[in-house]
C-alpha cells in the first residue's frame, strides 16, 4: 500500500512538473512570435527574452511548501516532527537560534514543528 502511495505521489508530481515545463515553453514561444511577427528589433527583442529569463519576479516557480504536498499530511506525527526539523532548523540562523540548536535538539525540534 505504502508503495503505491508514493508511486501515484511520484507520478503526480512528474505529470505536473511536465505542466508547468509546457507552460513555460508555450510562454516562451508566444513571447518570440510576439516580438517576431512585430518586428521587434533584435537588439530590443534579446533585452527582453534575457531579462524574462533573469528577472525574480518573472519566474512562476517558487519554493515548494510542506501544505502544497497533501501526502505529508498523512505521514505519522513523529516523522512529520523530523522532516521539519530537517527542512527548518537550517533557515532558524539567528545567534539565540544557533545556540538553541547547538544545546538542546528535542526544544529546537518543538520550534521546527510549530513553524
Amino acid at each position: 500500500v505504502l508503495f503505491s502511495s508514493l508511486l501515484g505521489s511520484t507520478t503526480a508530481l512528474l505529470n505536473q512538473s511536465r505542466k508547468e515545463a509546457f507552460a513555460r515553453m508555450k510562454d516562451n514561444d508566444n513571447l518570440r512570435r510576439f516580438l517576431f511577427e512585430n518586428q521587434v528589433s533584435l537588439k530590443i527583442g534579446n533585452q527582453i527574452l534575457h531579462f524574462t529569463r533573469t528577472n525574480p519576479t518573472m519566474k512562476k516557480l517558487s519554493r515548494v511548501s510542506e501544505a502544497d504536498v497533501p501526502c505529508l499530511k498523512t505521514l505519522p506525527v513523529s516523522l512529520q516532527m523530523h522532516l521539519r526539523y530537517e527542512v527548518y532548523a537550517p533557515r532558524l540562523i539567528s545567534p539565540g537560534l544557533a545556540w538553541l540548536r547547538a544545546s538542546d535538539n528535542d526544544v529546537m525540534s518543538d520550534v521546527c514543528a510549530n513553524s
